[in-house]
C-alpha cells in the first residue's frame, strides 16, 4: 500500500493471501511485500503499485523485509518462518542483491 500522509489517499493497495502489513520502502522507490501465503516476496513501484520483480522463498515471509546496502549495492533480507494459517513452517533468513 502506497499513500500520501498530506492528503490521506491511497495512491494503490495490494491485498495480500493473507491480510497483514509487513513492507518495507528502499531509497529507490521499491516497496517490498512478503506477507502472502503464496511464499513469494515482492518488488512493487512504490509511485504506480506495478509489481516489477517476485521470488518464491523457502517459507512464507510474514515478517518485516529489511533493506540493507554494502559498498554502495542494496540487498534486501527476509525471514522465512512461515508456520501461520496453514503454511509450512521454515527457518531460513533470504537476502536478494538489488541490481546495480
Amino acid at each position: 500500500m502506497a499513500e500520501s500522509a498530506e492528503a490521506h489517499t491511497y495512491f494503490w493497495i495490494f491485498q495480500a493471501p493473507l491480510n497483514v502489513n509487513p513492507r518495507k520502502l528502499n531509497p529507490g522507490g521499491l516497496v517490498f511485500i512478503a506477507a502472502s501465503r503464496d511464499e513469494h516476496l515482492r518488488a512493487f513501484d512504490r509511485k504506480t503499485g506495478k509489481e516489477l520483480w517476485k521470488a518464491k522463498l523457502p517459507a512464507a515471509g510474514y515478517a518485516t523485509p529489511a533493506v540493507y546496502s554494502v559498498n554502495g549495492r542494496q540487498f534486501v533480507v527476509i525471514a522465512c518462518g512461515g508456520g501461520k494459517i496453514g503454511t509450512k513452517s521454515g527457518d531460513a533468513y533470504v537476502a536478494f542483491a538489488l541490481p546495480e
